[in-house]
């Protein structure tokens, strides 16, 4: 479930839902415009290896704003990475790029999305 993104718990993921890794796959952000710069934080990881490490990992994701920001983040060594939104960006969508492969599942998980200075407004998983 998207939800699971922004609840603050990293026992709980976010998983793609399509056959297949989920290369290619999206999630849409939509966040009320602030003043400032927004930064939000993409989070792979789990507190049960055994769990993180069945299912597949997210090694490269692309993200872009609703004003034209855009940027590739390669999180193969570490397991979140910080991204500046374009100020008056009304939305933000993340893209599986490529994932690193679990040991037993073909499904691909993210637990957490945090964003500083911001209300979240909604999400929706889109393809």
């Amino acid at each position: 479930d998207a939800e699971n993104l922004f609840d603050g718990d990293f026992s709980t993921v976010w998983s793609e839902g399509v056959d297949g890794s989920g290369i290619g796959e999206k999630i849409k952000v939509t966040i009320d415009p602030c003043l400032s710069d927004k930064v939000f934080n993409v989070t792979c990881d789990s507190f049960d290896i055994e769990f993180y490490s069945k299912n597949n990992a997210v090694k490269t994701i692309k993200v872009t704003d609703s004003m034209g920001g855009s940027k590739v983040m390669d999180l193969s060594y570490q397991y979140d990475e910080w991204f500046a939104i374009t100020e008056g960006s009304e939305w933000f969508e993340i893209e599986i790029v490529d994932i690193e492969k679990g040991t037993t599942y073909d499904d691909t998980c993210i637990s957490e999305i945090s964003i500083s200075d911001c209300s979240l407004v909604d999400y929706d998983k889109i393809s």
